[in-house]
């Protein structure tokens, strides 16, 4: 029975070679396409922390609405009563607009300001 079945199978591929090679193509590709990302997993979420830790960026974010008025130091207090945070840093964030002449013609370009705290106690 297994002879038959090969027989079989070896005169249908014959027949449909061109069908055969489109789905090997197509399976190549598509496990192709699952491994390699899939094995990028480890050293992705490896880069992103190590980006994060070198950029200093946030976990938790806290905003106040526009026109809002907190005195300084008072969210720093609010993040260190909340378990689980060790450092933490308030921020000023304004948005901003910019208004310039380039080649006769007035450009309005939006912009962000952010203050950072100075590196070692030094201002620049």
């Amino acid at each position: 029975m297994s002879l038959l079945r090969l027989r079989w199978s070896l005169r249908e591929g014959r027949r449909r070679w061109i069908q055969i090679v489109g789905v090997a193509f197509t399976l190549a590709i598509g496990i192709g396409s699952y491994a390699g990302p899939a094995s990028a997993i480890d050293w992705r979420l490896d880069a992103t922390e190590a980006s994060l830790d070198f950029t200093n960026m946030y976990d938790l974010r806290a905003t106040v609405s526009e026109g809002g008025d907190v005195p300084a130091g008072a969210l720093a207090r609010l993040a260190r009563a909340i378990d689980g945070i060790d450092e933490y840093s308030e921020r000023l964030v304004v948005d901003m607009q910019v208004e310039t002449i380039a080649d006769g013609e007035e450009l309005l370009a939006h912009g962000r300001i952010i203050g950072v705290e100075p590196i070692n106690g030094g201002g620049g």
